[in-house]
C-alpha cells in the first residue's frame, strides 16, 4: 500500500482556510496592514499567504486576485490531532557535500545571449541542460527511503500546574544543547524524485561557482540539522542569495529603502533573501524564523525579543553542530555586546522601524542572551516547543507559561537578575542628533560611537530615525564620534564638542565619562542637511 509522508496533509480545496480568509479581506480593497489587523496576523504572515495564493492560482498581481471568482468549497474537517508541519520530502541530508540539497539557479551571473543560464547541480557534479531565460527554480529532494524523521507535531507540553520560578542565577549549561560532537554526515546519492516541498536556492548577480557550491552545501546542512535535531521542516521555501546591493534589489523586486539597504538578510513572503556581500551566516537564523511563521499558523508569535533571539540562538547551535564555532564563545560575545545595551527586556516585546533597539547587535545580543537563559531554565527543545504550542493556546502568554513553566513577568524579573550577574555595569549615554539649526531628522543613517581615550576600543549604536540614541559604555573617559553610514562602509562626520557641534580634530573633542555617572542630555548638531550627507555616499567612503 502507499504510505503518505508525515506532516500536514494537502488541503482538499484549492486554497487553505487561512488563505481564503486573507483573500476575502483583499477583495474588500484592504491593504496588507489592514488585513493583518482585521485577522490578527502579522504583516509578514499576510504577505506569505498572498504570495502562496498568487502562486497557486497563477495570478500576476493583486488586481487579478481581487477579480478571481471562486468561493471556498465545503470541506469536512479531519478528525484527530492537528498537523502542524508539512513534509519536506524526507531528510534532505544525503547529498554529496559539494552539492547541497537544494536546487540551485544562477541569475545574472551566467548569461547566455542576453538571457539567464539556469541549472541544477546534480549529485554527480554534472549540470543539467540550461533552462529558459528566467529566474524560476526547480527543486529536488533525496530518496524518501533514506531516513524517517521524528514526528514534528508530537510534542509533550510540560505540566502547566507545576509552576517553578525561574532560577535567575543559573548560567546556561553548554551540556544542555544538542550534541556538538556530531559532524555533518557523509552524503549518499539521492533519488531522482522531484518534490514540491523541497528548498530551492537562487543566486543573483556574480556569485562564483565555488561560492555557489559552498553555500548550497551550507543550506543542505541547515536543512539536515533542523530536521534531525528538532524535526523542523519548512516546505516550499525559496532562498535567494545576491552578490551585491543591486542584485539584492533585483531579487527583492523593488528598490532598496532605508530598512532593506542595511540588513544582511530578510525573511518575507515565504522566502529568504540574503546579501552575500555582507554575510551568508544568516541563512540558518532566517530558516528558523521561517519555521516560526509556519508553525504558528497565523497566530501572534509573541514578543519580538523571543522571535529574534531564538532565531539567532538556534543559528549558533547549527554552527556549533557544524564545527565552525563553539556556543561558549558565542555566549561570551552576547554578554559583551549586551553590556552596551541598557534596554529592559520587556521594552523589546514589540518592534517598529523607528526603534533603534534592533538596528545594532547590542540589543539583538540581549535578546539572544534571554533565549539562551530560557533554554537553561527549561530544556534544550523548549524554544521549538513554544512555537509549536502557539496554535493550540489561547494566547502566546499561555503558550509561554505552558512551555517554560513560569509567567512572562517572572521571566522578565528573573532575566533582569541574571543579566546583572553576567553583564558588567556600564554608564548609559543618551542624546539626540539634529540637523542644521536644530531641525528634526527623519530617516537618517547615523552612527554614534564612544571611543575610549586609552585606545582600548570603542562601542556605539545606530541612531533612531528621528536622531535619538541610547547605548551603554564602560565607565572610562571617552570621546563621541558621529558617522554617516554608507553601503559597505561609513563616512566620519566628526567629534562631539561641548557646544553641541562637530569638529574634525580629535583633540578638540569633548572628554566625557569616567566619573561613574550616566552621560545624558547630549545634543549634536550636524554641519549639513541630511540629503547632502546622503549624497556624500556616492563618493568613496572611509574604511576606517
Amino acid at each position: 500500500m502507499t504510505r503518505r509522508g508525515r506532516g500536514r496533509p494537502p488541503h482538499p480545496d484549492v486554497l487553505t482556510p487561512a488563505e481564503w480568509r486573507v483573500l476575502n479581506e483583499v477583495r474588500t480593497g484592504a491593504t496588507n496592514a489592514e488585513v493583518a489587523v482585521r485577522l490578527g496576523l502579522s504583516l509578514a504572515t499576510v504577505k506569505f499567504h498572498i504570495r502562496n495564493i498568487r502562486s497557486k492560482l497563477e495570478l500576476g498581481d493583486r488586481e487579478a486576485m481581487v477579480a478571481w471568482e471562486r468561493e471556498p468549497e465545503a470541506v469536512a474537517q479531519p478528525v484527530g490531532r492537528r498537523w502542524l508541519l508539512a513534509p519536506l520530502g524526507m531528510l534532505l541530508g544525503f547529498w554529496k557535500p559539494v552539492v547541497g540539497t537544494a536546487a540551485v539557479v544562477a541569475v545574472g551571473g551566467a548569461a547566455v545571449a542576453g538571457g539567464v543560464l539556469a541549472y541544477t547541480l546534480a549529485n554527480d557534479g554534472e549540470g543539467e541542460a540550461p533552462a529558459p531565460a528566467s529566474a524560476s527554480t526547480a527543486t529536488a529532494t533525496p530518496d524518501a527511503s533514506a531516513t524517517v524523521t521524528p514526528d514534528a507535531s508530537a510534542t509533550v507540553p510540560p505540566d502547566a500546574s507545576a509552576t517553578v520560578p525561574p532560577d535567575a542565577t543559573a548560567t546556561p549549561d553548554t551540556t544542555a544543547t544538542p550534541d556538538t560532537t556530531a559532524t555533518p554526515r557523509e552524503a549518499a546519492t539521492p533519488g531522482d524524485s522531484q518534490d514540491e516541498s523541497g528548498v530551492s536556492v537562487t543566486f543573483w548577480g556574480e556569485v562564483p561557482e565555488d561560492r555557489q557550491a559552498e553555500l548550497s552545501e551550507q543550506v543542505a546542512d541547515i536543512v539536515r540539522f533542523y530536521d534531525v535535531r528538532f524535526g523542523i521542516r519548512v516546505p516550499d521555501l525559496s532562498i535567494h542569495i545576491a552578490s551585491d546591493e543591486q542584485a539584492f534589489a533585483t531579487a527583492l523586486g523593488r528598490e532598496l529603502d532605508y530598512e532593506t539597504r542595511w540588513v544582511p538578510a530578510l525573511h518575507e513572503d515565504g522566502a529568504i533573501f540574503v546579501h552575500a556581500e555582507k554575510t551568508a551566516n544568516t541563512i540558518e537564523r532566517y530558516y528558523f524564523e521561517a519555521f516560526e511563521a509556519l508553525v504558528a499558523e497565523g497566530r501572534d508569535l509573541g514578543p519580538e525579543w523571543l522571535a529574534e533571539g531564538a532565531a539567532v540562538y538556534m543559528g549558533h547551535l547549527f554552527r556549533e553542530w557544524r564545527g565552525t564555532m563553539e556556543l561558549k564563545g558565542a555566549r561570551n560575545h552576547w554578554r559583551l555586546m549586551a553590556s552596551s545595551d541598557p534596554t529592559p527586556l520587556e521594552d523589546l516585546e514589540r518592534w517598529s522601524p523607528t526603534d533603534a533597539e534592533w538596528s545594532g547587535t547590542e540589543t539583538l545580543s540581549t535578546a539572544t542572551l534571554a533565549a539562551d537563559w530560557l533554554v537553561a531554565q527549561a530544556r534544550p527543545d523548549a524554544l521549538v516547543e513554544y512555537y509549536r504550542a502557539l496554535p493550540n493556546s489561547e494566547s502566546w502568554q499561555d503558550a509561554f507559561e505552558a512551555t517554560f513553566g513560569f509567567s512572562v513577568q517572572d521571566a522578565y524579573e528573573g532575566f533582569a537578575i541574571h543579566r546583572t550577574a553576567v553583564v558588567s555595569t556600564h554608564a548609559t549615554i543618551l542624546g539626540v542628533i539634529r540637523g542644521p539649526n536644530g531641525t528634526r531628522l527623519s530617516s537618517a543613517s547615523l552612527f554614534v560611537g564612544a571611543v575610549y581615550l586609552d585606545g582600548s576600543g570603542s562601542v556605539g549604536t545606530s541612531a533612531n530615525l528621528d536622531g535619538t540614541f541610547r547605548f551603554n559604555a564602560q565607565n572610562r573617559p571617552l570621546r563621541l564620534e558621529v558617522s554617516f553610514t554608507c553601503p559597505g562602509a561609513w563616512r566620519g562626520l566628526g567629534w562631539y564638542e561641548e557646544e553641541g557641534g562637530l569638529t574634525t580634530e580629535g583633540e578638540e573633542a569633548a572628554i566625557l565619562g569616567g566619573d561613574g555617572e550616566d552621560i545624558r542630555g547630549i545634543v549634536i548638531e550636524l554641519p549639513a542637511p541630511h540629503r547632502e550627507l546622503a549624497e556624500a555616499c556616492s563618493s568613496e567612503p572611509s574604511e576606517s
